[in-house]
């Protein structure tokens, strides 16, 4: 028997280059599980992206649940990279509010493309109460303990109409944004001077003197930030210089400065406001 790709569902993150999301887990809840398998749909996982490939009679059972009301899947998005949040701007609180996702309107379409969220990106106009009355057929009790990153709601009837009746493969995109930080480099060399100049070879980012501050076993260091916070990247691409400017040749002292990690995120307030910063410690 031969079957056919109808939908495409992928997820990117900018993290990764916009290449696919292999943080997370996608998996559809029980009732969707029955009606792919009694449709005879083929659910392929790829972890960050899923194919639904139909065979000759899954129409004409696609069509039976259509006509009953019952045509909806839902799927659960969980994150597998406990640092995951880490590296993705997101707004998610206290374990109350979730991601929804849709293809009911499909209007947000780019190159043959159907995102599944409101605007280019996942935003907070996605976000949803698990609370809320209007979303109560989404969640089971086992949610509000593990509450999914994200639900992917995909109405079979959308799908049969966006596909021009299964002629065509749909393809859906979710596409997560990193979370940026300010970059805040700690210069231990206990000169405590502002003897030094960040220079981006790539000439995106520029750096200000903070000041200098005494830290561990009485050390001095001379503190650079950077003036707008940058994209964190699982290999990230900025190419950061440290020169030494006391002198009259502005001498290299670091080609290449360590980039910031995912794993080391604090809060700070700039102009009043939070914000995230990368502590980059760099003995001299």
């Amino acid at each position: 028997m031969s079957y056919q790709v109808l939908a495409d569902i992928n997820i990117e993150h900018e993290f990764f280059d916009y290449k696919p999301c292999r943080a997370l887990n996608l998996e559809f809840n029980e009732t969707s599980k029955k009606r792919l398998f009694n449709a005879d749909v083929m659910a392929i996982n790829r972890k960050s992206s899923i194919q639904l490939l139909m065979s000759p009679r899954s129409l004409r059972v696609i069509n039976a649940y259509i006509r009953d009301n019952e045509s909806n899947l839902v799927i659960k998005v969980h994150a597998s990279d406990p640092l995951f949040y880490n590296f993705t701007k997101m707004n998610i609180k206290n374990g109350k509010t979730t991601y929804y996702l849709s293809n009911e309107k499909g209007d947000n379409k780019v190159d043959g493309v159907i995102n599944l969220h409101k605007e280019e990106s996942l935003s907070d106009s996605d976000l949803i109460s698990i609370d809320s009355k209007d979303y109560t057929d989404l969640f089971s009790e086992r949610d509000f303990v593990n509450t999914p990153l994200a639900v992917i709601e995909i109405s079979l009837k959308s799908l049969l109409e966006q596909s021009d009746n299964s002629n065509n493969t749909v393809y859906y995109k979710v596409y997560f944004e990193s979370r940026k930080t300010y970059w805040k480099y700690w210069l231990i060399d206990n000169s405590g001077g502002n003897d030094y100049s960040i220079i981006d070879l790539d000439d995106n980012q520029q750096f200000s003197f903070l000041g200098t501050e005494v830290i561990d076993n009485n050390k001095r260091a001379s503190v650079y930030m950077s003036k707008l916070p940058i994209a964190l990247k699982q290999y990230s691409n900025v190419r950061l210089q440290l020169k030494e400017t006391k002198s009259d040749f502005n001498r290299v002292i670091v080609k290449r400065l360590p980039v910031a990690s995912n794993r080391q995120i604090n809060s700070s307030v700039l102009d009043g406001e939070k914000v995230d910063v990368s502590e980059i410690f760099v003995n001299l």
